[in-house]
């Protein structure tokens, strides 16, 4: 630890149990309020992992840049992030190779000073905007609704949850794929099993449906499966697993920036 003649810390080594540095952290200070903040970390090879910069302002964090390098030591991706009095993100900025700007993150809180919002956008490698995410959450935490759009304002697909308003539990999920152009509709009872599971084209006309009725005592749940016109096409009874069955495991796309 290295401090100068107010006593104030300039600069502090972190070692492993070898004697190597793992971590150096360097402190400016105007008078005896700190201003910036920059720690270094290394891998075991000695080569930079990553560097984290703090700016404050009266003392408090108001920004963060965290700089991530590969195996070697050799420059990824770097992430800005401005904070609020609470310390909690309100924008973000992701620069990939050659430091383009990739995407951003904005985060909207409610007056309980909970996270409400957040509008992810995405960049082309020429700069321009390509589409955004917007995804919103409930009182507990929990994602409501995820809803991709394009940048005039069109949605092409979204991921929406239905929670019960007495104990908060999944009731409902819908999510459109905009690949296949499908929509899945799931609903679940109290103990989060699946009861009920739709498949529907984009205009929303049904291509077939499950059901699931479960029989606690003897464990067995009757499947049941109709074609588009509801016509019962199959059933069958099972002892129930602990698996919850799926038309597929339809996964909600998460996007990733254009390379």
């Amino acid at each position: 630890m290295k401090r100068d003649k107010n006593g104030l810390v300039r600069q502090v080594w972190q070692y492993d149990k070898k004697g190597k540095v793992i971590g150096k952290f360097q402190y400016t200070w105007e008078d005896t309020t700190l201003l910036t903040r920059r720690d270094r970390y290394y891998n075991s090879k000695r080569k930079l992992h990553s560097i984290v910069e703090w700016h404050l302002e009266n003392g408090r964090p108001v920004e963060k840049h965290e700089s991530f390098y590969d195996k070697q030591g050799q420059y990824e991706k770097l992430v800005t992030t401005r904070v609020n009095k609470e310390g909690k993100p309100i924008y973000e900025e992701l620069f990939g190779s050659g430091r383009k700007l990739e995407q951003t993150t904005e985060y909207y809180y409610d007056p309980g000073k909970r996270l409400d919002k957040k509008v992810v956008t995405y960049f082309l490698p020429n700069g321009d905007k390509r589409d955004f995410w917007v995804t919103l959450y409930t009182n507990f935490n929990t994602i409501r609704s995820e809803e991709r759009y394009l940048m005039n304002g069109t949605l092409i697909s979204f991921y929406r949850n239905s929670y019960d308003v007495l104990d908060n539990h999944l009731t409902r999920s819908e999510a459109f794929n905009e690949e296949t152009e499908e929509l899945v509709i799931k609903d679940f009872d109290p103990d989060g099993r699946l009861i009920r599971e739709e498949l529907l084209t984009r205009t929303r006309v049904s291509k077939r449906t499950h059901t699931w009725a479960f029989d606690e005592k003897p464990g067995m749940v009757i499947e049941r499966s109709f074609d588009r016109t509801g016509k019962l096409i199959k059933e069958q009874s099972r002892p129930v697993i602990g698996e919850k069955p799926s038309l597929g495991d339809l996964k909600r796309l998460t996007p990733t920036p254009s390379p």
